[in-house]
């Protein structure tokens, strides 16, 4: 039995997802790693289900003993939610270039050496989305 507290990693990639607990000790007590599920639907969806598969892979003697969770995406990679949660758009990756059409707009307020100054920073994804989609999509 485990005494000392636990925490899980959970690593989404650019092609799977990957999971660890360790201990206090920085003691590895379990490790998960897999490509993400081929399927018809979004790529949110399939986050969604890969987290899922992590998590019922999970040791039953481990998993209740988990008292913290830390979660790591892509940098840059960006998806618009509802206040429940609910994806209400597909992620923009890492290296979506759509940014460059506001690059100008980000450079007013933006310091010069700031990574946010950048055609693909989370950013400048955000604010070509804002420019971009339908006014009800962000009152969701």
């Amino acid at each position: 039995m485990i005494v000392c507290p636990i925490a899980l990693g959970i690593d989404f990639g650019t092609s799977g997802i990957r999971g660890a607990v360790v201990d206090a000790h920085k003691c590895i007590l379990w490790q998960y790693r897999r490509l993400y599920p081929t399927a018809c639907y979004g790529l949110a969806q399939t986050w969604r289900e890969a987290l899922f598969q992590l998590l019922a892979c999970l040791p039953a003697d481990i998993a209740p003993q988990i008292n913290a969770i830390a979660i790591n995406g892509t940098s840059a990679t960006v998806l618009l939610c509802d206040l429940q949660g609910t994806p209400t758009t597909e992620p923009l990756m890492y290296h979506d270039g759509r940014g460059q059409e506001v690059l100008k707009q980000l450079g007013a307020f933006v310091p010069p050496n700031s990574p946010a100054l950048s055609v693909t920073s989370s950013l400048a994804k955000l604010i070509w989305w804002y420019q971009n989609l339908p006014s009800k999509q962000w009152n969701a």
